[in-house]
């Protein structure tokens, strides 16, 4: 089997494994059922995959998390991400032959040279890279962090309002939940450098795996856009970083972010909802020149930028 490639969702760490509240797991799905009605098809399996983790958290919502991968193999038999998270799923229901026959079928694509299944290969590793882009942004620190902040906040009131004993005591509460924020912004700190929490497998690390896989995976325009969108996060982990070559490398990838939403703006594919996408390139664009202006001013770049009068 190929070591390179190791599909399904599961072992990719995301953050949507963690979500413990039941309500914050049933918003998160809805928000992923939204993103179904405006994003290419393409993408719909990778979203529909996520779903469908997000209902292994909740046990009443188990069997259809299973039937939303089932779906996905009735639309597609050889997405390798679905065989191996249904695998998983059938093992948790005691369902070995059925998981048996999705691992079989995995590793028959993996082991091929076909070009179906080197295209099949590079989607696998293309809907990985998306599934980490998104995850990106529902960082449960962060989340956590505001909710202790908010809740720092009440406990102040209620301290100020309050009187002899309550009042020592609510002072007690104030300072054990300064300290529990002040320690979560040090683990915050501490995440950057620390390889577990980073995960081994990045964004772009399976987005450049999958183009040296295969370079003929169809619709460009949208995992294009996805790719620089890699970049453009990326540049944000770096500028937190405090290297030596810091400012190189965030430059580097602040333009390697811009080309990748210039290809996107020059590709001439004709596809459902590209514009979409050209737009959204168009504002990423511009972001990033507002953003990171006086980076792109003090160093020389392959590009031309002209100033407003």
């Amino acid at each position: 089997m190929d070591s390179t490639i190791i599909p399904g969702l599961f072992g990719l760490n995301l953050n949507l494994m963690y979500v413990l509240d039941i309500q914050m797991i049933y918003d998160e799905i809805e928000a992923l059922e939204i993103r179904l009605q405006v994003e290419h098809k393409c993408v719909h399996n990778v979203l529909n995959n996520m779903i469908a983790i997000l209902k292994t958290k909740i046990p009443r919502l188990r069997c259809y998390a299973k039937e939303n991968l089932e779906h996905i193999l009735r639309e597609n038999k050889n997405n390798l991400n679905a065989l191996s998270d249904l695998e998983q799923i059938y093992k948790g229901l005691h369902r070995l032959s059925d998981a048996e026959r999705c691992k079989q079928r995995m590793e028959k694509i993996i082991n091929s040279t076909q070009e179906e299944d080197m295209v099949n290969k590079a989607v696998c590793l293309l809907e990985q890279g998306y599934a980490l882009v998104h995850d990106m942004s529902a960082n449960i620190e962060n989340i956590a962090s505001s909710k202790l902040t908010d809740a720092h906040k009440m406990l102040q009131a209620e301290h100020q309002r309050s009187e002899k004993e309550r009042r020592l005591v609510l002072q007690k509460c104030v300072f054990h939940n300064k300290q529990t924020i002040s320690n979560l912004e040090q683990s915050m700190q501490c995440s950057r450098t620390n390889e577990y929490f980073l995960r081994k497998i990045t964004a772009l690390q399976q987005f450049e795996r999958a183009q040296i896989i295969c370079s003929k995976y169809p619709y460009k325009i949208v995992w294009s856009y996805y790719i620089g969108e890699a970049w453009n996060r990326h540049v944000d982990s770096l500028q937190r970083q405090k290297t030596e070559h810091r400012i190189k490398d965030v430059l580097d990838a602040t333009c390697k972010a811009i080309e990748m939403f210039l290809n996107v703006v020059n590709m001439t594919d004709d596809i459902d909802k590209k514009r979409t996408y050209i737009s959204r390139s168009l504002a990423q664009i511009g972001h990033i020149l507002i953003k990171r202006h006086k980076t792109l001013e003090n160093n020389p770049t392959g590009f031309e930028f002209i100033k407003d009068e």
